[in-house]
């Protein structure tokens, strides 16, 4: 059985923020006052989401919505681990891992798709090779 986004991103999902080797993942949200971001963001590194998000993300590395991270919109990433909660769409992901509390709802497109035990997949999913 091949590695999980999370083994291979060496995040520990339980344990705080998640790192890739020894580098600490940028993170967005996760503000003390709980205020949602609302907008397009785009990424060119590994990215953790942290706090409430509406809108568009885009990345072309790991995304990952961390167990407090909250998204309402579209996600297009080349690899998504979902720790927390999304509602909208997952478009064009070559790997898309829901981790045992993480919650998708919507629509799904992805290459690979793995739900650990424990998270929800409440979506129209297409599974492409």
């Amino acid at each position: 059985m091949g590695r999980t986004i999370e083994q291979a991103a060496g995040a520990v999902a339980s344990a705080g923020p998640t790192f890739v080797g020894a580098q600490k993942l940028p993170s967005v949200g996760g503000s003390a006052s709980g205020a949602p971001i609302t907008g397009k963001l785009s990424f060119s590194v590994p990215t953790r989401i942290d706090g409430v998000l509406r809108g568009e993300v885009r990345s072309s590395a790991l995304l990952v919505v961390g167990e407090t991270g909250s998204v309402d919109g579209t996600l297009r990433a080349s690899e998504v681990l979902v720790l927390g909660e999304v509602r909208g769409e997952i478009r064009g992901a070559d790997r898309l891992e829901i981790g045992p509390r993480g919650r998708v709802h919507g629509k799904v497109e992805a290459r690979t798709l793995i739900v650990n035990e424990g998270g929800i997949l409440d979506a129209q999913c297409v599974v492409r090779a």
